[in-house]
């Protein structure tokens, strides 16, 4: 059965200037974590874009990165008393606006209704193969999925750094 996403944020023209959609609570035995995919629309921001549209599925947990509230907070202007009070689906949206997130998937295209089914067929993938999918390289430096929903995009970087002082 698919993952259902409903509207989290963005334009009430999200087709046109972008937006987000949020899955269901999951979780990954260790803790809770939401599903997000974002819809870019390279006309808002580009012009020379080969692309209409770029999608991102992403997995987002307020569980996994609580040692970097206070970074978010501060880039939003509130109290992590005030990140508190939230629900966590708007912690969700604030946590991945600050970009703490691990990238599950991602594409480009013209037409925008293939690629959201296509993000919904990848997201019932990931859903079923989140470990797999968390244990792929998210960046060029050796950070993983479980390194950057954590918030530690450098992960990568320092155990290159412990591997070399061996």
């Amino acid at each position: 059965m698919a993952l259902k996403f409903r509207f989290l944020t963005g334009d009430v023209n999200w087709q046109e200037y972008g937006g987000k959609f949020i899955s269901k609570k999951l979780n990954s035995g260790e803790w809770d974590y939401w599903m997000v995919i974002e819809v870019i629309p390279y006309d808002e921001f580009t012009s020379d874009a080969n692309y209409k549209y770029g999608i991102m599925l992403m997995a987002v947990s307020p569980e996994a990165c609580k040692n970097h509230w206070d970074e978010v907070c501060k880039s939003w202007g509130m109290s992590e008393d005030e990140f508190n009070e939230l629900d966590p689906i708007g912690q969700v949206d604030i946590i991945q606006s600050y970009g703490i997130s691990a990238l599950l998937w991602q594409s480009e295209g013209n037409n925008l209704k293939s690629l959201l089914h296509e993000a919904r067929e990848e997201a019932r993938k990931s859903e079923f193969l989140f470990g797999f999918a968390m244990d792929r390289y998210q960046n060029q430096i050796g950070s993983t999925g479980w390194d950057c929903i954590a918030g530690d995009i450098l992960a990568g970087l320092n155990r290159s750094e412990e591997d070399t002082e061996e």
